[in-house]
This record gives structure tokens, C-alpha cells and sequence, in this order.
């Protein structure tokens, strides 16, 4: 299970996130942006996200070290267009929301690969076990 999991952290935090590059720090409104994970569920591939989450994004393309980002992440609101699915992530097994209704990240350190794209590395906490990930993001 440990390995389901790891696979499925480092996939969760595939976020794309939109907003005015010239601000120095934002909100992302989940109407605008999305979290996103992939997984392979039974050998397929299979997508979800998240709806319900809260953050800030602080970018300096000036290559700041203020730059951060910290997101919180509703977990019951997984939706992968699978039901029961979903109803599983949510269980005991998965996600716990029940005792961890709540992920976070927080951001280390973030670099810019150009053209809009960025890497972020940094401390996820689910299921109060805090991993170091790496996570790619599109501003």
C-alpha cells in the first residue's frame, strides 16, 4: 500500500494554476486552476482532481528567494468521474478523510524552466506522514 501511496503523492500535486504573471502573490481560485493527478488504477491510466483547495502562490520572476507555495487540500473532494472510486480514495485504505480530512504542501524551493513552466520542491503531508516531492506546475 505504502508504494500505491507514494506513487499516488507524487502524482497528486500535478497542478496547473492560472493568474496575472506580473503579481507577486495570489489565491488560485479553483474555478481557474486545477489540482490534477494521475494514477494507473488496474494497470490503466485514470485522472482526477481536486475541487476544494486554498493556497498562496508567491512566483518573482526576478528569481526571489520570497518565492513559495503553500496549498491546502480538501481531500473528500477527490473526483476521479468514478463514484465508487472515489468513495474508495475517500475510505481507510486511501486517503482517510474521515481522521485526515486535510493535505498540505509547502514549498522548499522553486525553479523556472522556462516558457511557463516551473518545478517546485517540497513537504506534502497527508495522512500526517510528511514526504520531500517534486512537483512540475504550469503558471
Amino acid at each position: 500500500m505504502m508504494k500505491k501511496m507514494t506513487t499516488l503523492l507524487l502524482a497528486l500535486f500535478g497542478i496547473l494554476v492560472t493568474g496575472n504573471a506580473a503579481a507577486t502573490c495570489w489565491t488560485p481560485v479553483p474555478q481557474a486552476s486545477k489540482i490534477s493527478f494521475d494514477i494507473s488504477q488496474a494497470g490503466a491510466p485514470l485522472q482526477g482532481t481536486f475541487s476544494d483547495y486554498s493556497g498562496q502562490i508567491c512566483i518573482d520572476t526576478g528569481g526571489s528567494s520570497a518565492e513559495s507555495i503553500q496549498v491546502q487540500i480538501q481531500m473528500a473532494s477527490v473526483d476521479t468521474q468514478l463514484p465508487e472510486l472515489d468513495e474508495a480514495l475517500r475510505g481507510a485504505d486511501f486517503f482517510a478523510v474521515a481522521h485526515w480530512p486535510q493535505a498540505t504542501f509547502k514549498s522548499d524551493s522553486i525553479s523556472a524552466l522556462g516558457q511557463g513552466r516551473y518545478q517546485v520542491q517540497g513537504r506534502l503531508t497527508l495522512r500526517d506522514v510528511t514526504r520531500s516531492i517534486t512537483v512540475p506546475f504550469t503558471l
